[in-house]
């Protein structure tokens, strides 16, 4: 249990002393969002804070905007909550990057004033990218989770939720190439890159009849061609293709490639794929973590009666992490139900008063839940006994 003396009110004074610091940031954040693999200004502001409070702050790994900061002292047990920044293209933090970031490095800021004796190491890792390319998946490689006994983040949402559901997701790029001809004076001549295409885009529509529940095809068109007098040469499209377990996943991926080599066959053209980034594995539970933190999460008052919907709710590169060591990801809610993640009115929610305080609740829930962790060996064995028991 977190430190006798130290009450969960006192947490509460200490974070509620930071909110209005949080606040700023995580506005800063909103106001100049950057796009994945561009997070510099974020990734600055963030560090910013934590080198203010007295946190050692360093950036050790080559995947490019990301960090580490760490408070406690050198010890087998090591906790990290993973702090994301990146926003989406024309919507800025729709997804709510700006608090998730800012929430992580609050509960590093409280653990660090409050409990400066904790027999162990608490981390914060910047991980830039998570909605493209997979900054997490790099940081995996480049072994930034090398020791770590448990990864945490809160997400915000519609709802209160825990564990979170998400799909595994891989991107692809596909390009058809056929010929170039007059569209009006010889089209016989031409072989129509952009009819192979939307050949695919019909057969995806007609394979989802026969698809499971919990499968998932969307795509868009990058390049239908030149101009309308020319019969389109190169085509392509870039999709998301997603499953809730792995295999499922491959076996789509497998019938997805199929489709498109089908309709190149039809319109007399080659293909090409390209996967642009790694794929993201489903988020995988761990019980135990999950009930040291829905404890925490409760004693801050929050209201949890719907609790365990584990409503599914896209993909996410945590689930790589969650596949080698004890995660959660819990849904925290900061705005009404049908303000769904991706949309404007949900850019609109992470800016406002009672999204910062849902999230400030979070913070003080993640960093007590890393205090017992780390205050308590056993509960870390139990936790990854677990995890290692369900492999």
């Amino acid at each position: 249990m977190p430190h006798p003396a130290i009450t969960p009110e006192t947490w509460r004074r200490q974070a509620e002393s930071l909110a209005a610091r949080f606040d700023v940031i995580a506005q800063a954040l909103a106001d100049h969002p950057e796009l994945a693999g561009e997070e510099e200004t974020s990734s600055r502001l963030l560090m910013d804070w934590l080198r203010e409070e007295g946190l050692t702050v360093e950036t050790p790994w080559p995947v490019p905007h990301s960090f580490r900061a760490a408070t406690g002292v050198p010890h087998e047990g090591r906790v990290a909550l993973l702090a994301e920044y990146d926003a989406l293209p024309g919507l800025g933090h729709a997804c709510g990057h700006n608090l998730i970031g800012t929430a992580s490095c609050l509960a590093a800021i409280l653990v660090h004033r409050l409990r400066p004796d904790l027999a162990g190491r608490f981390e914060v890792i910047g991980t830039p990218a998570e909605e493209a390319i997979g900054g997490k998946i790099g940081l995996i490689e480049a072994g930034a989770f090398a020791g770590i006994g448990a990864a945490m983040l809160a997400h915000p949402a519609g709802w209160n939720d825990l564990p979170t559901q998400t799909y595994g997701m891989s991107p692809w790029k596909v390009r058809f190439r056929g010929r170039a001809a007059h569209a009006a004076a010889e089209p016989w001549e031409g072989r129509n890159a952009l009819d192979a295409l939307l050949t695919l885009f019909q057969g995806v529509g007609l394979m989802r009849q026969q698809l499971k529940d919990g499968l998932r095809i969307h795509g868009i068109v990058t390049q239908g061609g030149a101009a309308p007098n020319i019969v389109p040469e190169w085509t392509e499209g870039y999709f998301y293709l997603r499953a809730k377990t792995l295999p499922d996943l491959s076996d789509l991926i497998a019938r997805f490639h199929n489709l498109a080599k089908g309709a190149a066959l039809m319109h007399g053209c080659t293909v090409a794929f390209e996967q642009p980034f790694a794929t993201y594995e489903p988020l995988r539970a761990n019980a135990t973590l999950n009930k040291v933190f829905e404890q925490e999460w409760r004693a801050t008052g929050v209201d949890l009666r719907d609790l365990g919907a584990m409503r599914p709710v896209g993909s996410t590169d945590m689930g790589n992490v969650s596949q080698r060591l004890p995660a959660i990801h819990p849904s925290i809610k900061i705005a009404p139900e049908d303000f769904a993640c991706h949309t404007s009115p949900f850019a609109e929610a992470v800016r406002t008063p009672g999204a910062v305080a849902a999230m400030v609740d979070a913070a003080v829930a993640l960093a007590r839940t890393a205090v017992r962790l780390l205050d308590d060996p056993q509960l870390m064995l139990q936790m990854w006994r677990e995890h290692e028991e369900g492999a």
